[in-house]
């Protein structure tokens, strides 16, 4: 966006100081031709830039009058100023109507300086006013001053701004849900246990088959409190699975019970890739590859939710695979896209290779 200060390409000029009366008596050896009708001048004529014109033919390209004061100039024709501005200025992009003097750009349009603060600038979701300076974006549309990005509420899972949205809840566990991720959630058992089939759909087809039935895992609904109880300082927040062994008094197991705890309220496609993730890590115990460094072992299991959002086309899912590329997390962020380019340039077996390799350790 820029602010400029221009005339409208041409210069207005008196007609008294630059329209010359002239008698074609002074090229008596080659009277001049009118660049008006292109006929030889007898008697006196105008010259304007240069320019002879009969009187008569000093005309405004854009209306056909004769010009008598003053006029504008572009490509050799003469123009009335009013006449200039409606062929010649630039168009505001939300009235139409010829800019003349300031004017706003962006995006290459012109835009009056009222017109664009009424009808196109960005404005503060928290304060109301126009965005000057610095300003922060949530990546829907939302824009904020950065002297509020402290003190605004978010979405737990969208990262909308939420101040001035209608519909937003917020969670006993401290979160708060815009209302578009509170229509889309994942509230009951049912519907997470049918998103837990799909997860395993998508594993089995990139070639991560579990061994242990999927109807052998327990499936849990609980808060965010709950996964960070389980899950320990610096565990995913959203997702964690717990296996318990039973075992013989020579130490020999001879039963694991597997389940998989999910914060409810997730919309579908987060709640997905939270599954996918976990059910990862069930691949990684069922093959003994569950130890090693968390960067691998989180980054790889990244992976796997990183293969369920990108079979949703949805804008929430674009969202968190972005969201997913740029996270500064070194176990969560820089493990998945180091893990996610060996999957991308070696493939699936060289990278489950790896990962039993890593997890082995």
């Amino acid at each position: 966006m820029s602010f400029r200060s221009k005339q409208t390409g041409w210069q207005i000029i008196l007609a008294g100081l630059f329209l010359l009366l002239m008698t074609s008596s002074a090229f008596a050896q080659q009277p001049p031709t009118c660049s008006g009708c292109g006929k030889t001048i007898v008697g006196s004529y105008v010259e304007i830039e240069g320019k002879a014109y009969h009187k008569a033919c000093v005309v405004c390209a854009e209306c056909g009058k004769r010009i008598l004061g003053q006029y504008g100039s572009k490509d050799g024709n003469l123009y009335h100023p009013d006449c200039y501005e409606q062929a010649h200025a630039p168009r505001c992009g939300v009235c139409g109507e010829p800019i003349v003097g300031q004017y706003v750009t962006l995006e290459g349009q012109a835009y009056h300086q009222d017109c664009y603060r009424d009808r196109v600038a960005k404005r503060c979701v928290v304060c109301g006013e126009v965005i000057q300076g610095q300003y922060i974006e949530d990546g829907w549309g939302g824009t904020i001053h950065a002297r509020h990005h402290e003190t605004v509420p978010r979405c737990d899972s969208c990262s909308r701004f939420l101040a001035g949205l209608s519909g937003t809840r917020h969670l006993d566990d401290g979160r708060s849900l815009c209302a578009d991720c509170w229509r889309g959630g994942v509230h009951d058992l049912p519907h997470a246990e049918r998103l837990m089939g799909e997860a395993q759909r998508i594993l089995g087809e990139a070639g991560i088959g579990l061994l242990t039935p999927l109807e052998t895992i327990s499936l849990e609904l609980v808060d965010k409190q709950k996964i960070a109880t389980i899950g320990g300082v610096g565990g995913d927040t959203y997702g964690v699975h717990e296996v318990e062994s039973k075992r013989t008094s020579d130490g020999r197991v001879i039963l694991e019970e597997t389940t998989i705890y999910l914060v409810r309220d997730l919309p579908e496609e987060q709640a997905l890739a939270v599954l996918a993730h976990e059910l990862f890590h069930v691949w990684q115990h069922e093959r003994g590859a569950d130890g090693g460094a968390a960067q691998w072992r989180e980054g790889s299991a990244n992976v796997a939710g990183w293969l369920a959002l990108q079979s949703r086309n949805t804008e929430l899912a674009r969202f968190l695979l972005e969201k997913m590329d740029e996270a500064p997390d070194l176990t969560y962020g820089t493990g998945f896209r180091r893990a996610k380019r060996l999957y991308e340039t070696r493939g699936k077996v060289v990278f489950l290779e790896r990962v039993l390799l890593e997890g082995k350790r």
